[in-house]
């Protein structure tokens, strides 16, 4: 199956309202003040006069989002789209639209005391405070696109152009495609390349400490790598069920050294063997 009826392009654009504002003449006085070249030192100002909460879980959610689109998608060339697996969508769409949520009902909340805090930030700016660095309305500084178009082909031209034209464009899409899945390769090999490096790492020492996390990371990366392997690359799919096979209990890992240092052994051999394959 073409990766056309495989994938979708998707992109998320999530704009945030900084609360950050470079401060040129406050810069100028203190490099004048230490006696220093102007370009030596540069004031930026929190706005809300220092981490503010209401503000602060507007950014974290904006960043939920984020994990959500790139944990469930590959990379697609450098434009920004990525590569979202037909078969992911249901999930995908859902657990994205309860992170936009969560992300709107923070930006009401932080929407709602803006000019409450804005108040309280010109007691705590001091002289760095200037009406003129705050948006007289904040909602409209913060909202999420969310776009998704096919993957591109090279029949997908209907132009009334030259039989040349039209077969050089078939060829340029066809190398575009091919350098998107190599970079959808590379990308998955090396997310699933990171979870058994830690778990070696962190198994390594018989008596060192590590969470429940460790062990549940490589199981989530190697559910997600079956998934995720669009081209059915034989080398991933192997890699995927040695990093399987490296499961274990916490517990069991914790109370029995023999599993423990068995466990250690081979993720390090799995993780050294997949060290800049796809480089």
């Amino acid at each position: 199956m073409s990766l056309d009826r495989k994938a979708l392009l998707v992109h998320v654009h999530v704009k945030t309202w900084s609360a950050r504002k470079f401060d040129r003449k406050a810069s100028d006085e203190v490099t004048r003040a230490k006696h220093a070249d102007p370009q030596a030192a540069r004031v930026n100002k929190h706005l809300l006069g220092g981490k503010q909460s209401d503000h602060a879980a507007v950014i974290a959610a904006a960043g939920k989002i984020r994990e959500v689109h790139y944990r469930l998608t590959l990379p697609w060339r450098d434009t920004g789209w990525r590569l979202l697996p037909t078969k992911l969508w249901q999930e995908y769409t859902t657990d994205l639209q309860k992170a936009v949520a969560g992300f709107d009902t923070a930006v009401q909340s932080f929407s709602s005391n803006y000019h409450s805090l804005r108040g309280m930030a010109a007691l705590k700016m001091g002289d760095l405070f200037n009406e003129a660095d705050y948006p007289s309305e904040v909602r409209s500084r913060f909202g999420v696109q969310l776009s998704h178009m096919p993957v591109p082909t090279d029949g997908d031209f209907r132009l009334d152009l030259t039989e040349a034209r039209m077969s050089q464009i078939r060829a340029e899409t066809r190398q575009q495609v091919e350098e998107g899945v190599l970079a959808a390769t590379r990308d998955l090999w090396g997310r699933l390349h990171e979870v058994v490096e830690r778990m070696a790492g962190k198994l390594a020492d018989p008596k060192g400490i590590f969470r429940d996390s460790l062990i549940d990371n490589v199981k989530a990366m190697v559910e997600l790598t079956s998934q995720l392997n669009l081209t059915d690359n034989p080398a991933i799919e192997e890699a995927r069920k040695e990093a399987e096979a490296l499961l274990a209990p916490p517990d069991v890992l914790r109370k029995s050294p023999v599993v423990r240092a068995d466990a250690a052994t081979r993720a390090r051999a799995l993780a050294d063997r997949m060290r800049g394959a796809f480089g």
